[in-house]
């Protein structure tokens, strides 16, 4: 039952033509699918070399501009241990993890409290990296 949940959520995922639907859909199914409390996505500006995520108030009307785009530098916290390592990156303690953890960009979506976190990097088909999937605090045993 649960290969048929994921073929048919990343079928739903690759028929998104919408850049900025595309990363709405994976903010809201990811969580649902891998059972995390928040699934943040991070994608990777090229002409700035940095990241960015979007802020999508309606996604029956989403428009990407500069106001709705926060960015962040690739070299903080896990995240940029992750991208520099080019690996997933796991952190069983989350916030108390200290000498790593950054929550301006481990972060960015303000939860609560981050338990645990595990943060790998999204590459594309010549091996380039193009963002940072970052799930935070495993539901059930992590």
């Amino acid at each position: 039952m649960r290969s048929y949940q994921f073929l048919d959520t990343f079928k739903t995922l690759l028929s998104e033509r919408n850049h900025s639907l595309l990363y709405f859909n994976m903010t809201m199914i990811f969580p649902m699918l891998f059972q995390f409390q928040q699934v943040g996505v991070l994608l990777r500006d090229e002409t700035r070399n940095d990241l960015y995520a979007l802020h999508i108030e309606d996604p029956d009307n989403p428009r990407i501009s500069e106001e709705h785009i926060i960015r962040f530098p690739m070299t903080m916290g896990l995240t940029g241990r992750a991208l520099d390592k080019r690996h997933i990156i796991v952190s069983q303690i989350g916030e108390k993890d200290t000498q790593r953890y950054s929550a301006e960009i481990d972060n960015f979506m303000n939860c609560a409290h981050v338990k645990n976190i595990m943060i790998g990097p999204i590459f594309d088909a010549k091996g380039e990296v193009r963002g940072v999937l970052q799930f935070i605090n495993k539901l059930g045993k992590p």
